[in-house]
């Protein structure tokens, strides 16, 4: 939990606003400033938690036109998107496991169109449908509660709509220009509940009305107060705008969300500025399984684009009059994509199991050993000959920790070194351009030096001493192993002639 010692200071001098039941300014421009851009990209990490279930991860895109939305949900660190939700347990060998899920979810129309894995054709509900099961990750840090699927306007509209049993709300402005707004809800009288709630907003208005902390507290008769729910943002800048760069919300019931930012950006001249089922590289004539009923009382439809949808009979008479080559591309990029049962770094030809440079990143090492365990532990849906025994699992983590441990002061080292070469690098072209143009052919020995510099930088980023590390982590797992579990584990495709290995040269 981040420790935002402003959120609990309610400082001496710090002056109230009276009274009032009508929602403050500043918490209206706090909701309005989530939405105040035509379009948006987000790159982010959701991890919930819910007690009594396996934690949850998942990586997700989102692109904004307006309050309409297009995600990819691409699983977790591992690329897994189904996992069993007591165990963790993924069930690999099933499809679209390990495959993304594209949603498009478009606020004017009131559809959503869904293309799941590697299937040929899309889903579709319409307005008259229940709203699709997603977080607007807009609204995440605006509630003390992260599961919202509201738009901050939205948000906004029940906090003054009545919904919310309102008593009043206080406007405390404390001396460094923080707000704190608090709802004070009407008291409650049932036999079973006396009480009143109260929710609390802190606002920075020069942080771009941003909410760093909200929360949600239950107030007894005899004026005990008790935490039902809160959530705590730290903020960004990115294009101009204020956005979290990480989100926490926990509940009193042991329920919590995170949301960590990796990418952030608005109104961008290369965003959308449509959403349909284009954007997920849906051609005309794809087929479409929908929840509105055809003329012969079915539900498959054929996509002819700009959201039109014809039913089966018609699409005969149309569709020798169209080009279907597109149509034929997307099934075999879509056959091409096969059955997601298991990740894709499952069958890695090196062993490297997927992440970029591993050898030379020590904080990848766990990401390798988590993998080189999963390969080799069953579950309900895949099985292993000769699986690991919890005592290979605990040792396996025990050689991480150690090789790391060695890898620790070495990437010390080359981080300080790094610093100091970049710094060098600077100056080295600073006085290249800075150079008096009176000596004409003259050789510049910062040249040299340049070249130099660089060959060190290159060789700094590929330490061979991590290397060695690396493959010492990788011979210690080996050597767990007994005769008969040596054999690789069998899971999707194998690559029976691994191709050549990449050029070494340059970064990756």
């Amino acid at each position: 939990m981040f420790a935002i010692v402003l959120s609990f200071c309610f400082v001496i001098n710090a002056t109230d606003e009276p009274r009032s039941v009508e929602v403050p300014e500043v918490l209206k421009r706090a909701h309005l400033a989530r939405a105040d851009y035509k379009t948006a990209y987000f790159r982010f990490k959701m991890t919930r938690e819910w007690p009594g279930y396996a934690r949850r991860v998942e990586n997700i895109e989102a692109r904004f036109v307006g309050d309409s939305v297009y995600l990819i949900n691409s699983g977790d660190d591992d690329g897994i998107r189904l996992r069993d939700p007591k165990t963790g347990e993924p069930p690999l060998g099933v499809s679209y496991t390990c495959q993304s899920n594209k949603t498009v979810v478009n606020r004017e129309t009131g559809e959503t169109w869904r293309l799941q894995g590697s299937a040929s054709a899309m889903g579709h509900r319409d307005r008259d449908y229940p709203k699709p099961d997603y977080v607007d990750v807009r609204t995440v840090g605006l509630s003390s509660h992260a599961i919202q699927r509201k738009t901050p306007r939205e948000m906004l509209d029940v906090i003054g709509s009545g919904k919310t049993k309102i008593d009043c709300f206080r406007v405390k402005k404390k001396p460094n220009g923080t707000q704190i707004v608090t709802l004070v809800s009407e008291t409650l009288e049932s036999r079973e509940v006396q009480g009143h709630l109260e929710y609390e907003w802190e606002i920075c208005p020069d942080m771009g009305f941003a909410i760093t902390h909200v929360k949600r507290t239950f107030v007894h008769p005899d004026g005990s107060r008790e935490m039902v729910s809160e959530a705590f943002s730290q903020y960004t800048e990115a294009d101009g705008h204020w956005w979290p760069r990480k989100t926490e919300c926990t509940t009193n019931a042991g329920v919590a969300c995170t949301v960590e930012y990796e990418h952030i950006e608005f109104d961008r001249p290369d965003h959308p500025t449509e959403l349909g089922p284009e954007i997920m590289g849906v051609p005309i004539g794809c087929p479409v399984s929908s929840s509105r009923e055809t003329n012969d009382g079915g539900y498959y439809h054929y996509y002819l684009g700009d959201g039109v949808m014809v039913d089966k009979e018609e699409w005969k008479q149309i569709k020798d009059t169209l080009d279907l080559a597109p149509l034929h591309a997307f099934w075999n990029r879509q056959a091409s994509l096969g059955r997601g049962a298991f990740p894709k770094w499952w069958d890695d030809a090196y062993g490297g199991l997927d992440p970029k440079r591993i050898a030379y990143e020590p904080d990848d090492w766990e990401t390798y050993v988590r993998r080189w365990i999963m390969k080799r532990t069953p579950t309900e849906y895949y099985s292993v000959e000769k699986p690991l025994d919890e005592k290979q699992t605990r040792a396996a983590y025990a050689i991480l920790k150690d090789c790391r441990k060695r890898a620790e002061p070495i990437t010390l080292r080359v981080k300080k070194e790094l610093s100091a070469l970049e710094g060098k690098i600077r100056l080295i072209k600073t006085a290249i351009a800075a150079r008096d143009k009176s000596a004409g052919n003259k050789s510049d020995p910062n040249q040299a030096r340049l070249t130099a510099a660089r060959k060190r930088k290159a060789e700094l980023e590929r330490p061979k001493e991590l290397e060695a590390i690396f493959s010492l982590l990788k011979k210690r797992l080996h050597e767990l192993l007994t005769a008969p579990q040596r054999v690789e584990p069998v899971g999707g495709e194998k690559i029976t002639e691994p191709p050549p290995l990449p050029p070494r040269a340059g970064k990756h």
